[in-house]
This record gives C-alpha cells, structure tokens and sequence, in this order.
C-alpha cells in the first residue's frame, strides 16, 4: 500500500497524512513486531524516519530526562543527608531538613559505613 502511495498523483500532503495513518495503525495493531518487521510491511528502508517513531522517541526523551532529573535530586538530597551525618547532626533534624524519612536516614548512615 505504502508503495502505491507513494507512486500515486495524490498531493503530497494528502501522502504525508495517509501514510502517517498507515505507520499509526501497523504500530498500535503489532505492539511487539520488531522495527525490521514494520520496515518490511511498510516497505520502507528506514522506520525512523517515519513519524510514529520520531513521536515514540520523543516522548522516550522527555521521560528519561524527567526521570534523570528525579534521580539526581535524589542523589543531592542523600548527599547533603549524609554531610549532616558525618557533621553530627540528629536524625531528627535532617528528616526535617530533607523530607527523607528516618529509615531512610540510618541505611544511608549504613551505606556509608561500608
């Protein structure tokens, strides 16, 4: 079908939003073909060029970068946990300090004993 299209003397935007359909349907109808099945039923060379894909990367982007920067606060909240440890300070104090619950507290404190 791909290939038709893409032969045929329908205008090229009209191509572009079919075959933006076609990619949207093939992938959401076979969530676990790989990327060289969806290349051969399209008949294309390269599936990341195509739309659906460039949206999936996209959001894989976004994602990761949200859940980097969830982890490195993570890390600057553990780390300035275990600075006032090391300064002495009480439990207490840096549970109120960092949000992190006392549990929490004393396996950094083990952790960092290792």
């Amino acid at each position: 079908m791909v290939p038709r299209l893409r032969v045929s003397k329908q205008p090229k935007q009209f191509q572009r939003t079919l075959l933006q359909f076609i990619e949207t349907v093939i992938v959401h109808q076979f969530p676990t073909w790989s990327r060289e099945e969806i290349e051969r039923m399209l008949r294309v060379t390269d599936v990341s060029q195509t739309r659906v894909f460039q949206d999936a990367l996209q959001e894989g982007l976004e994602k990761g970068r949200e859940e980097g920067i969830e982890k490195g606060i993570e890390k600057g909240i553990e780390s300035v946990a275990l600075r006032l440890l090391k300064m002495g300070r009480p439990v207490a104090e840096i549970v109120q300090a960092t949000d992190l619950t006392p549990a929490q507290i004393r396996k950094l404190s083990k952790k960092s004993q290792k």
